[in-house]
Formats: structure tokens, sequence, C-alpha cells
């Protein structure tokens, strides 16, 4: 090796390892980004990968037909009509909402009356080895059976009504068919703790609970012909079943699979803006450090130009100097991602319930992609920098290093007109701060991106928890809710509910799923959930946006995702009609007034007169909110006994859920915000420590003209004061605007999320702010004690 190229490598390594202090908080915020991105991508990877596995295994259905309760052998001989034309196999069930008794705990879940007479092969269960249950009857979803300690061979209550059985379990299996399916069907949030769910035979459910002795059913999934379009298929599915469908739901549009693909995909976004974020700051301080070096060689560079070095080989050594720190981090990253990979990948899977954890693989291609990314990054800023600072000869640098003290700033300026007058010390405080204009803003800018990252890691679990709560707190004033089996006439259901002693006020609503297009004939653009409620309601209170309200003439309020998903905008025409109805018949008009910001998603919310006009529904209803008057066990076994009613849902069920959402999504935000709070410290230290040795030269030579070790420490504090009074502020905006475009971007998606921050958050930040500069200063205020000043000189000449 030459000397030009030995010099060059051996200058690049010196310079790690004689500046530890500044290249060690480098390669951790190098090493954090690197190995933190690539593995939240493995993460992603491997759900896509664990969908496809459970579409495979479970022999998933193709399309899920939502029924008006029917007689089986009707819905059967319908079916016969489309096998080997549009159906390849289909399967009839009963699925319906039942009360469990495990242990003494009651839940709220759902009971599955299986065909046992079919030998269709659709939706299976699987065993923890993943292995397929052959025997569904009596088997308990494996998830919720894990959680709560049910084993195989114990003894569980279940209750529809006042009619109630005992069963013992024989078998614990696995399906996603309900895994992401909210019990409370508008919540746009998904259901993550598992609820019971226990499958039975349909004649079972029907001979014990429903008194039919011909079976009912309400569900049925098929295999589809793979030369047919959905289509095609919808439309024959309700040619032959016509108003008994409800609603089709396709796979690719079942709960499980669509927040599964749109939370990889939403994620993927999320995570690629975090990287960035990350690349960003770590750029900050790559800069940082490389500048503060760079400045140490320049005052010194005839040195190294003694021992034969030219300023490209200085150059050279810099860029190398680079690509170790880099390579470096590379290595460490790898290792650490491939390490928490497993880990991570079971935590995961134990958070949302799974009973095995995905097969997460280490993905050399994600990290790869983030190191090439990082690393060309730094790569030109370091040449950019490195090339900028040696513009200059030496006799130059050392003008410009004390050219700061030589010129009056306005601070002073200011001063002398309130002809304050001040010491030599105090005029070079100042003019260190106000003097070298880049440097300052630079030190703003960074405890600024630190602030930053440290109210957002605050805030995000603030607006998550604030999301939730709204829902029961300013929506959902009713004490219970209940659906009806099908439309009633609501004159004949309020006489029936007047007998209800413990039901205090009542009102009727129409959930429903209805089709709606942009032009008033043709082809649908989709479905989406109807949700109608009498006009000034008091049981449920529609947010909308703008603060209006719905009336009973043409206007209509979205869910926020509907604007977004359809591409359609407040003011637009859209035109609803029944869910059975034909391609070709007219929609009702209607006109969207505004959009709603509640948990719920692709809803339309209409008065309740509207809805039964665009149903075609003379004073019918299906839904009814109801408050209690004293006993709410005891109002609502009065409701669920009432001959029309399907099942009755409490608040406090409903509380229950949004509480089991909240807790697991507190961890997901918990586990991101401590990665931003460790983030924004190691700024915060890296650029502390950088004020502190960037002025040590200057400290000593202050000393050896007799300024007192207690005169520096305050002046050093007093410089820091100043950077934090104008950084904070600063970053609390910036988190703030952070937090609120966060919350503003996924709420299109995920309706219902608000921008909140409890003001204790605010005094949270600036007490680990405080705390750490305290910290901090201790420590760096035994360096200035200890001042040397041939030490530090020689330190500056060697590196």
């Amino acid at each position: 090796m030459n000397f030009s190229k030995w010099f060059a490598w051996k200058k690049g390594y010196r310079t790690i390892s004689k500046n530890k202090g500044k290249t060690i908080p480098l390669i951790v915020i190098l090493m954090f980004t690197i190995s933190f991105s690539s593995v939240m991508f493995d993460m992603q990877d491997a759900r896509s990968k664990f969908v496809n596995e459970m579409v495979e295994m479970t022999d998933f259905a193709d399309g899920m037909v939502n029924l008006n309760p029917s007689r089986d052998y009707i819905i059967k001989n319908s079916m016969n009509k489309l096998l080997n034309k549009y159906v390849e196999e289909y399967q009839v069930r009963m699925v319906l909402e039942f009360e469990f008794l495990i242990k003494g705990v009651e839940y709220q879940g759902i009971v599955v009356g299986i065909d046992s007479h079919s030998n269709a092969h659709i939706n299976v269960l699987l065993s923890e080895n993943k292995n397929e249950i052959q025997e569904q009857e009596f088997c308990l979803n494996a998830e919720f059976a894990k959680e709560n300690n049910v084993s195989i061979g114990e003894e569980i209550t279940i209750r529809f009504g006042n009619k109630e059985k005992r069963v013992i379990i024989k078998n614990v299996g696995y399906n996603p068919e309900f895994r992401y399916v909210p019990l409370h069907e508008t919540m746009a949030f998904p259901q993550f703790t598992p609820y019971p769910v226990l499958y039975v035979s349909l004649d079972y459910i029907n001979k014990y609970f429903l008194k039919e002795k011909v079976p009912l059913v309400n569900l049925v999934l098929y295999k589809s012909e793979k030369n047919k379009s959905r289509e095609e298929i919808k439309n024959a599915v309700k040619e032959v079943l016509g108003d008994r469908v409800k609603s089709i739901i396709f796979r690719e549009d079942h709960p499980f699979f669509k927040t599964m693909r749109e939370d990889e995909e939403s994620d993927r976004q999320f995570l690629g803006l975090l990287s960035i974020i990350f690349i960003g700051g770590s750029l900050v301080i790559l800069i940082t450090v490389i500048h503060r070096l760079i400045e140490y060689d320049l005052k010194f560079i005839s040195v190294f130009q003694s021992l034969g070095a030219n300023k490209k080989e200085i150059i050279l050594s810099y860029l190398i100097f680079n690509s170790l720190i880099n390579g470096i981090s590379l290595g460490f990253g790898s290792i650490i991602g491939n390490l928490l990979n497993i880990p991570l990948s079971s935590a995961l899977a134990s958070l949302l319930g799974y009973p095995f954890a995905f097969q997460t693989e280490f993905n050399l291609n994600n990290l790869l992609l983030i190191f090439t990314i990082l690393y060309l990054s730094s790569f030109l800023l370091t040449l950019v920098i490195v090339k900028k600072s040696f513009k200059m000869d030496v006799q130059q640098v050392l003008k410009q290093e004390m050219k700061f003290l030589e010129k009056k700033n306005l601070v002073e300026k200011i001063l002398l007109k309130m002809k304050i007058s001040l010491p030599p010390f105090k005029k070079y405080v100042i003019r260190r701060i106000f003097g070298k204009k880049f440097q300052t803003l630079f030190i703003l800018f960074t405890l600024m991106l630190s602030t930053t990252f440290l109210l957002f890691s605050f805030g995000l679990p603030d607006s998550i928890e604030r999301s939730l709560n709204r829902k029961i707190e300013e929506i959902e004033r009713w004490d219970g809710v209940a659906k009806t089996w099908n439309h009633e006439h609501a004159n004949i259901l309020r006489k029936k509910l007047d007998t209800c002693s413990e039901v205090k006020y009542f009102e009727f609503g129409i959930v429903d799923t209805i089709l709606f297009s942009k032009e008033k004939a043709g082809s649908s653009a989709g479905s989406l959930l109807l949700n109608a409620h009498e006009e000034n309601a008091k049981l449920f209170q529609v947010p909308s946006e703008n603060n209006l309200t719905l009336s009973s003439e043409n206007g209509v309020f979205v869910s926020k995702d509907v604007l977004f998903t359809f591409n359609l905008k407040i003011g637009d025409m859209i035109y609803l009609k029944k869910y059975t109805s034909k391609e070709t018949e007219e929609g009702y008009a209607v006109k969207i007034i505004d959009t709603v910001n509640d948990l719920t998603e692709r809803t339309v919310f209409i008065t309740l007169k509207l809805a039964q006009k665009v149903l075609k529904l003379s004073n019918q209803v299906n839904t009814i909110y109801f408050l209690i008057k004293h006993d709410s066990e005891r109002a609502a076994n009065q409701v669920q006994n009432l001959a029309p009613v399907q099942n009755v849902q409490m608040k406090d069920q409903l509380q229950e859920e949004l509480n089991n959402s909240l807790e697991l999504f507190s961890l997901f935000t918990i586990t991101f915000s401590m990665i931003f709070m460790i983030f924004g410290l190691l700024i915060m230290t890296t650029i502390i420590k950088n004020i502190v040795e960037y002025s040590l030269e200057d400290y000593a030579n202050l000393k050896a003209i007799g300024i007192k070790d207690s005169e520096i420490v305050k002046s050093f504090i007093l410089e820091c004061i100043f950077y934090f009074i104008i950084s904070v502020p600063l970053g609390f905006l910036f988190g703030i605007l952070m937090n609120y475009q966060l919350m503003q971007y996924y709420s299109i998606q995920n309706p219902g999320l608000v921008f909140h921050i409890k003001l204790e958050s605010y005094w949270n930040v600036g007490l680990i702010l405080v705390m750490m500069m305290v910290i901090l200063l201790l420590l760096q205020f035994r360096k200035i004690r200890k001042i040397n000043i041939i030490k530090i000189t020689k330190e500056r000449m060697f590196g």
C-alpha cells in the first residue's frame, strides 16, 4: 500500500479510535436506525406471509353471504343452482351472538352452527401445530382459550336470551374468520382482544336455542369457480337468493384480511416515514461530529502536510472515516436486528392474540436498502462538508475562528443603547453565542428536533386514548342497543318495548348494508354500511366534523374514509339503493353534506325517515337504542326476551371492547414512543457534549488568564438556558404539528383518530429536558474542572 492510501486509512481509523466520545454516540444512533428500520420491515413481510399461509391452510372461503335468517333447505336449493357454474362448493351456517359463562366470568361471544351433513371443506380449524382439526363441533377458538386458560374437557355455559346450556369443550382450534371482526359491527377499530367463538352443529343450535325443527341459517361460505369474476358471482348469488341477502363479503374485503393488508400497507408508510426521520436525525449528528473533527484538523493542517499528506488525502481520510463508521454500524445493526427478529415476532403474535408466532425471517434486502440510503446520504454530506471546509488555508481558518470575537452583535448593540456595559468575560460569552450564527442555528435546530421527538413520544399515546374514549363519552349515549331478527314495524315494536319495566327511554334506528353509485342508474361504486337514527336523536350523537345536523331532507354524512376510498368530496351527489337491487335499478339521490370522524368505516349516516324511503320500508326498523331505569341486567333480559329481538349489547360491553383495544394500542404506542424518546435523548446528549467539547480550548485559555471555574460553569449554564428557551417552544410547536398531521393522515384510513395531547405531557417533556440537561451538565463540568491546555493541544493535533 502506498503512503497516500496508508495515510488515509490510518487517519480515518485514528479519527474513530481517538475520538470515542464523539464517534460512539454516532455509531449507536446509526446502528439503532439500521437495526430498528430493517426489523420493522421484516415484521411487515412476516405479516404478509402469515395472511397467505392462513388462506392456504384453512381453505378460507372466497366469499361470505350474510343472510336474513332463512330455512336451510331453501338456501341449499338456491345455491345448488350455482354449483359447477359459479361456485365449486358451499357451506351453510348459523352465526349468533351468545353470552358465555366461563369460570364464573361472563363474556360476549359468538356461537357458530356448522352443517355437519356437508362435505364441503371451507374455513377449517387448525390445531396448535397447524394441523387440520377433523371434529369441529364443540371446539373453542384457540386464542381465547389460551388467554383465558380454558382447556379441553372443561365445562362452560352458553346463553341465548333466557335459554342456556352447559357444554364440554372437545377441542380448541384456530381460524382467522372472527379474529378481527368486532362484536360491535360499526367499529372501525378491530377487536384485538379475543372473545369466545364456539363451534357446534347446526342442528344443536336450532334445537336447543332457536327451537326450530327445520334449521335456520344466516351465512353461506363458498369457494368460487376460477373463471368467474367477483361481479358475476355476486349477481348470480343475488339472483338466486333474492331479498334474503344482506351483504356479500369477498375474501379480500373480509375484516381479517382487509385489516391485515391495510395495516401492513399503512404501517409500511409509517415505518418509511420513521426511517426517514431516523436517517435525518442520524445525519444531523453525523454533520455535527464531522464538522467538529474537521475544525480541529484545520487548525493543525500544517502538521499533516509536514507528514507528507495533501488536502485530497485528508478529504479521502474523512470519507474512509464515514465508511468505517457506517460499516461498523451495519455489522452491529445486522447482528442486533437478527437477534431481535425472533423475540419480536413472538411478542407481536402474543399481543395480537395468535396461538402461534409469525415465521419472521431476516431479510437482507430490507437491511441493505436502509443501509444504502443512510450510507449514500452520509457519504455525500461528508464530501460536501469536507470539501467546503478545506477551501480555506490555515490563516483563513484561524481568522475565521477568531472573527466572532472582534465584531459586535445585535444583543451588544441593544445593551449599549440601554447604557449597559459588560465586562470582557460576559462580552466574550455573548459573542460566542451570537457571533457564530450558523453554529447557533444548528444547535437550536438539533435541540428543537430532540424536543419534537420527545413530545411526539408522549402525544401519540394521548391521542389514541382520547380517540377511543371519545366514542363512549360523546357519541354513544345509550345504555343498551338491541338488534332485531328482521325489519320490524315500529308501532308493533314500540308496544312490546312499553312492557319492559326497566326500559326508561328508547329510540329506533336502522343498521344495514346498502349499495351506492355516483350515477342515478348503472353499476354500483360499492357497498356502505347504512347507519340511520331518528332525527334529533338523543342516544346516538353523530359527530359531524363541521357541527352540522342531519335532517329528513336529502343530506347525509359519510365516515371520513369514504371520501378518500371512492374519490368523493363534500357536496357530491350519490345514489343509494337496497343491497339486493339490480344494477339497472335507479338509486335514491342524496347529497354528502359533511364527514364523521368516529370509529366507523365505509358508513353513510342518514335520518331514519330517509333510510325508510331509500330501503322502501314504511315505518320499519331493526335497531333499538335504550336507557335503563335501575337494573342493567334485568333490562337486558327484558329486551332480549322480546320475540323480534335477536341480541342485546350493553354499553359496558362496548366499553370493555374499547378498553381492551386501548390496552393493546397503548403497548404499540408506548413501544414507538420509547423509540422516539431514546432517539431524541441521544441527539440531545450528543449536542450538549459537543457544545462543551467545542469550547474546551477556549475555556483552557480563559483559565490560563485567571477566569475561575465557577464563572466558566455559570457562563455555560446561561448559554444552555438560552438554547433551551428558544428550541423547546419551537420543539413543542413542531411536536404538536407532527402529532396532528399523523392523526389527520391516519384518520382518513381509520376514522375515529383525533389529535389530543394532555397538559401533563408537556410538563413531563419539560421535566425530562431539565433533568437531562442537569445530568449532562454535571458530567461535562468535570471536564471543565480538569482542563489541561497542553493535553488539549496535543489531542487537537493528533486526533
